[in-house]
């Protein structure tokens, strides 16, 4: 599945749960540790395993992919993938990133984690 195969709803709404969810500190992304591609970022929850990522085209710019697969009990074992939803610079899927990003790196509050750092806050 790609972006097109769901209504644009249907999208923000996926991507609106997994930030909220994020920012209330009920989901643990971790960093994959080999970024040399992309950047990317996975979370399991008991039904689904979530992976978000960014990658540079040259002619299309940056790009946020979030993959979303089944997860599958044994003895199948194998997880199915379910969707792969993309978006650019102002798509809920870059914002999903960009929340993710941001978690993995402690700065819940940009802002006020700026002006702390500053002093101001």
């Amino acid at each position: 599945m790609t972006t097109s195969d769901l209504p644009e709803s249907d999208v923000a709404a996926i991507a609106d749960a997994l930030i909220a969810k994020t920012n209330r500190s009920e989901l643990k992304w971790t960093a994959f540790p080999d970024t040399s591609q992309d950047e990317e970022y996975a979370v399991d929850t008991e039904n689904f395993n979530y992976y978000v990522a960014l990658s540079d085209d040259e002619w299309e710019g940056s790009k946020a992919r979030l993959e979303i697969w089944k997860r599958r009990a044994a003895p199948e074992g194998k997880h199915l993938q379910v969707a792969t939803l993309s978006g650019g610079s102002d798509s809920p899927v870059m914002k999903l990133f960009t929340v993710v990003r941001r978690h993995t790196l402690g700065l819940q509050t940009l802002k006020d984690d700026v002006l702390n750092d500053l002093g101001l806050g």
